[in-house]
């Protein structure tokens, strides 16, 4: 019985091993950072040539801070980002020169919580919003960890400044870190100092996340500065196998095991065979 067996187990296990190996991959978490190391910081203003009257991105100027970068994500570098700035109060927003963009210094900060670098937003005369690269999440499960860090400066704020830090999900959804919409920055007890922001995201049926911070301000004096943005544990929802996907209920543990299960099958039937044969 056990000669007849061997042939099938044999075929069995190799169509398996075949089967796993190479199209099967153990998923990994992936995890997406971004310091604000990757671009140049030549210090200076940023001085913008666009009409302050309307909404408009930001365009990077020979020799000023980046408000964009194409980032190095793809081979395992830093995400991107890009900027824009929109009209809220009907003055010259940047065009007259501000410090906003990537910086070294750190007057303010005293230093950075990853690297030498990070971005900071001050006197925008309205708002800008800088969108950090999107992350395609579909086929994602899990729960993803967003935290950036953040440096609110010490000075006299206004109600009517506004700082906020959120991630959008598939470019509907909006998840708030901080928002001091309808505050006085003064009184939220953030000032001077690093602090981390964070929130956890179901990836459940969620196809695309992206991280955003802005500022709205009039003054010389306001600034805050950002760095160190994480994005982790964002985990491939499915396996490949054999060119097919099956869902994360057949885990990796559950292979082991018919693995295994099938290896001694066959260790056995050749122990079997080798008996009758002596």
């Amino acid at each position: 019985m056990w000669k007849k067996l061997i042939p099938f187990l044999l075929a069995l296990s190799l169509l398996i091993n075949f089967s796993i190996s190479p199209s099967f991959a153990k998923p990994l978490d992936t995890d997406f950072s971004l310091s604000f190391e990757e671009a140049s910081a030549p210090g200076g203003q940023y001085t913008d040539t666009g009409d302050p009257s309307t909404d408009h991105p930001l365009k990077n100027n020979p020799g000023e801070p980046p408000v964009n970068d194409p980032g190095t994500a793809s081979s395992g570098g830093e995400l991107g980002f890009s900027s824009e700035y929109i009209n809220t109060r009907n003055d010259v927003g940047l065009t007259d020169g501000d410090y906003v963009g990537v910086t070294s210094y750190t007057g303010d900060v005293g230093s950075y919580p990853d690297g030498s670098q990070g971005f900071e937003l001050s006197d925008c005369d309205g708002k800008v919003v800088t969108s950090v690269q999107a992350i395609d999440t579909s086929g994602a499960t899990g729960t993803a960890t967003v935290s950036i860090d953040y440096f609110v400066k010490s000075t006299g704020w206004e109600t009517d400044d506004e700082l906020r830090i959120w991630v959008v999900l598939d470019d509907t959804t909006e998840v708030d870190i901080i928002n001091t919409a309808g505050s006085d920055i003064d009184d939220l007890g953030i000032e001077g100092s690093w602090h981390t922001g964070s929130v956890d995201i179901d990836l459940t049926n969620v196809n695309k996340l992206q991280l955003k911070f802005s500022l709205d301000s009039n003054s010389g004096s306001e600034a805050v500065y950002f760095d160190n943005i994480q994005i982790t544990n964002v985990t491939p929802n499915a396996i490949t196998f054999a060119g097919m996907n099956a869902s994360h209920d057949l885990n990796n543990n559950v292979i082991i095991a018919l693995l295994v299960g099938f290896s001694v099958l066959l260790f056995v039937g050749f122990w079997l065979r080798r008996r009758t044969t002596h």
